[in-house]
């Protein structure tokens, strides 16, 4: 969606008047997942490799919505970025290694879509996908901003592909704690959202389980992280499929439903991976944003090698 000059010019001076004339704005093209090119503001003057940036494209799709207003889409914005007049925000120099390794974290990304992209930052392989790093900053009950680390960062800072991973692997969890559930609770969730109160009967609801009840063995799994956003990357999260697995008694199969989840299904018995394969392309190409397309391929936990595999 591209979003107009007009509403990106009242957004700019709305920030410009409450920074005070001591900050200015700058609004760019940025790159995101998947070559998928969308409009980001940032703050004028920021120096270093890399740079906090907020991408407009959700908050023109709320204005238009009439979901918010130009004062509260700025405000909102001016929080992330830096605040209102006199405070410091993000216009002079980033932190240095030490002051932002706590803030590393990884995301998971499609390889084949990102080749551009991955020429420019550090990442490690995984299977057919590619593990790259960001530096996280403000968040709010919206969303997050982060900034992708560049091979610039990564030199200036003297790290290396693996050693950004290893500090990673211990903030991701701790700042994106995992959320595993059943199909069944999040479609639950789904519907009472959804749904007006007193509109909310038992008919919508049966056959699911109370809470605290017992649930009989679910036939699928939503893995994702408690904000929704880049959660696909729980599943590198350290002895997280291990445990399931043992908890399961059983094998794993993984369906990469976006960047922001993957469904687990637990084996038991034989399993068509060719029909599995099928169902990830179709739904792929159907129902799922091409900037949110993390893989075509269908993976398997194998809990006696501790380890993910594709599915032969």
């Amino acid at each position: 969606m591209a979003v107009e000059a007009g509403f990106i010019k009242a957004v700019v001076e709305r920030l410009e008047e409450k920074w005070g004339g001591k900050k200015q704005a700058e609004v760019r093209p940025v790159t995101k997942n998947n070559g998928v090119v969308q409009t980001g503001l940032s703050l004028k003057g920021g120096k270093g490799g890399i740079r906090p940036t907020v991408s407009l494209e959700p908050y023109y799709e709320q204005y238009r919505n009439g979901m918010a207003s130009l004062d509260e889409v700025a405000e909102d914005i001016c929080g992330l970025l830096g605040g209102n007049e006199g405070e410091e925000g993000f216009g002079g120099d980033l932190p240095r290694y030490p002051e932002l390794k706590e803030k590393v974290v990884f995301r998971l990304i499609n390889r084949g879509m990102n080749r551009e992209l991955l020429e420019e930052v550090p990442h490690v392989p995984f299977l057919d996908m590619e593990i790259v790093f960001m530096v996280t900053f403000g968040q709010n009950e919206k969303g997050q901003m982060s900034a992708i680390i560049n091979h610039e960062s990564m030199q200036e800072w003297r790290e290396s592909p693996q050693s950004l991973f290893s500090q990673a692997k211990r903030n991701t969890p701790l700042l994106s704690p995992a959320s595993l559930e059943t199909m069944e609770a999040v479609m639950k969730k789904i519907m009472q959202s959804n749904t007006r109160e007193e509109d909310y009967g038992e008919d919508l609801v049966s056959g699911f389980p109370e809470e605290g009840q017992e649930e009989a063995p679910a036939s699928m799994y939503v893995l994702t992280n408690q904000r929704g956003i880049y959660g696909a990357a729980a599943m590198l999260y350290p002895e997280l499929l291990k445990d399931f697995a043992e908890r399961q008694k059983t094998d794993l199969v993984i369906l990469p439903s976006s960047v922001h989840e993957v469904l687990l299904v637990p084996v038991r018995g034989s399993l068509d991976f060719a029909w599995f394969r099928c169902m990830v392309r179709s739904i792929n190409r159907s129902e799922v944003p091409p900037e949110d397309w993390l893989s075509d391929q269908v993976y398997v936990y194998r809990r006696r090698e501790g380890r993910v595999k594709i599915a032969e």
